[in-house]
């Protein structure tokens, strides 16, 4: 296959910026607001793609890390505390599961905690000292590379809600809330998938909750594949997804490397 000079490159595409993270992570934290308030108590209970959580610590964890959002000393607190009481688990994982020690009622209150942090995260989210913005801090996860404050807060966060509101509607079969923050929460994804990329280029065609074509990797891409946009995105987080990409010509290893990959959420 030949490169097509026409086809924008996944690692242009720019970081959401601080004036767009507030209202981005005000439209993620609404929707999954709704979501919440849709449950019913038996919903409580149900198991999600996460193992270790039902339904009730899932959203437990969304509450906890709103209101860390623009903390990070209160994050990395956690992940100590966390640390010390889960000593199987590494730091980001035994921070999660401290969330659900620390925020232990039920749904009703839950959401009424949540909704209690929603304006205070947005409101933090861009404000961000900009001499911090750059600063590199671990991820929790042994093996991975450090994480700019800036990323973690503006691209992260935010991502890692929006993936716990489609946990609950696999877990609860109750529909997602989507919003115009899905576009730039999926952009923000490619983007890391490219700058991690180290395969042969592929031109992916995006469907579904956003729609666009990219080119990731460097060089003429070997293959052309499509995805549907929350499939991939639960791949590349990890989540069990029915053959999220399609080749449509060129090398098929490529949907195998594609649907191996995994970013940070």
């Amino acid at each position: 296959m030949t490169t097509n000079t026409t086809i924008p490159r996944a690692t242009d595409i720019p970081m959401t910026s601080r004036a767009d993270a507030g209202p981005v992570l005000d439209g993620v934290l609404a929707a999954i607001d709704r979501q919440i308030g849709d449950l019913d108590p038996a919903d409580a209970g149900l198991p999600t793609d996460c193992s270790r959580w039902d339904v009730r610590a899932m959203i437990a964890h969304v509450v906890a890390s709103t209101e860390e959002v623009g903390r990070p000393g209160k994050t990395v607190g956690r992940m100590m505390t966390g640390h010390r009481r889960h000593r199987d688990l590494n730091k980001l994982d035994a921070r999660n599961e401290l969330h659900t020690e620390l925020f232990d009622g039920q749904l009703p209150a839950l959401h009424a905690q949540l909704r209690t942090f929603r304006s205070g995260a947005v409101a933090r989210v861009n404000r961000l000292p900009r001499p911090l913005d750059g600063v590199r801090v671990s991820s929790g996860v042994p093996d991975l590379p450090k994480v700019r404050l800036g990323h973690l807060v503006r691209v992260i966060f935010p991502r890692d809600t929006w993936m716990h509101g489609i946990d609950l509607a696999e877990a609860t079969g109750k529909p997602r809330v989507g919003g115009a923050h899905d576009a730039v929460l999926v952009e923000q994804v490619l983007r890391d998938l490219a700058l991690s990329w180290s395969g042969p280029a592929i031109d992916v065609t995006v469907t579904g909750a956003y729609e666009a074509r990219w080119l990731i990797g460097s060089g003429s891409p070997v293959a052309e594949l499509s995805a549907d946009a929350v499939g991939l995105c639960r791949s590349l987080a990890g989540r069990p997804a029915d053959d999220p990409v399609t080749l449509r010509t060129g090398d098929p290893a490529a949907v195998q490397a594609l649907e191996a990959a995994r970013i940070l959420f």
